[in-house]
């Protein structure tokens, strides 16, 4: 699905006909109107931008030389867009070595949580499977983390 700024438009402004209308009955004037229409109208602007500019980078097809050095993200299990860069710069050996025995999924779910601030939802349409799932991968590492490293992070 992309984005098809010609419908969004035209569906924007037929919502808005409407909305003035209602708008009108309530007693606002043209001023406010206007006025209500321009911030939903960025609203629209800024939708369009975060959906143009956050889509996936597709690696495929490009030109060998022009291909990123490391590995494309699928060949480790991961899917596209995740890169665990961060899992070399882990100073703690026993989170690392958790982090180092988790699944990719479980990898990845943290990765797009803890790094990028993604919610579940968000994760769970990345990798292709529920929300329950990216729960479920997410309380699993959090209980074996809580195990591991709980003395050194407060567990009782």
């Amino acid at each position: 699905m992309s984005w098809n700024n010609g419908n969004k438009r035209r569906d924007f402004e037929a919502r808005q006909e409407k909305q003035a209308e209602a708008w009108r009955r309530a007693g606002m004037t043209e001023e406010q109107i206007a006025a209500m229409k321009e911030f939903d109208a960025a609203v629209l602007r800024s939708d369009r931008r975060f959906y143009v500019h956050n889509q996936p980078l597709l690696i495929g097809g490009l030109d060998p030389e022009a291909a990123p050095e490391e590995p494309a993200p699928e060949a480790d299990g991961m899917p596209a867009g995740v890169r665990l860069g961060w899992l070399e710069e882990i100073e703690d050996p026993t989170l690392q070595s958790l982090l180092l025995s988790q699944t990719p999924e479980t990898l990845a779910v943290i990765e797009l949580h803890v790094f990028r601030g993604r919610s579940f939802t968000d994760i769970a349409r990345t990798l292709g499977c529920t929300r329950q799932n990216v729960s479920s991968f997410w309380r699993r590492f959090a209980a074996a983390a809580r195990d591991a490293l709980g003395d050194r992070y407060g567990k009782r």
